[in-house]
């Protein structure tokens, strides 16, 4: 036992928890090895009106095999089988008891409010099971039940160095 405590400390001492981290949130069956999959997509996070910044340092970088590199929006997917649930757990953006906490601000579903997902522009019903495509525009939306985010985030492109047939696609 006390060999584990040792083991424990002297990883979080020199970085390993990072990795232990990183294999919590992608443990699974159906969860890929880096490099399995390269696929691009928007993925915009609308809560109570007002968009959230995905170029937060919270939300770039955090894990190998999905992330954000820019304050664009686009989101990078690096291995097969990611899933919405997956990547909303890996970006902190992960909805329990039907609230999110984000940079101190609650957002709670009730009787007038909830959390909605699009993909391409329609809803959808299972959002920790859907498996992002490339070029796909995600929405994550909370408000009113009878609202829908705007149109225009469904009219986004990728650029075309992002597109799959880009000669030297960037990663």
């Amino acid at each position: 036992m006390a060999a584990v405590v040792i083991v424990l400390v002297l990883g979080a001492v020199f970085g390993v928890s990072y990795q232990v981290a990183d294999e919590r949130v992608f443990s699974g069956p159906d969860i890929g090895e880096y490099g399995t999959s390269h696929a691009h997509l928007y993925f915009n996070v609308v809560l109570a009106g007002e968009e959230l910044d995905m170029g937060q340092s919270q939300f770039l970088q955090q894990a190998d095999r999905v992330h954000f590199h820019n304050p664009d929006n686009i989101l990078h997917i690096h291995a097969d089988g990611m899933t919405l649930g997956f990547t909303l757990r890996t970006l902190g953006l992960q909805i329990e008891d039907s609230c999110l906490a984000v940079n101190g601000t609650e957002y709670c579903g009730n009787e007038t409010h909830s959390f909605q997902f699009y993909a391409n522009g329609e809803q959808i019903s299972s959002y920790r099971s859907y498996e992002p495509e490339q070029g796909d525009t995600l929405v994550m939306f909370f408000g009113p039940d009878d609202a829908a985010p705007a149109d225009e985030y469904f009219e986004q492109e990728l650029p075309e160095s992002l597109q799959p047939d880009a000669p030297g696609r960037g990663v």
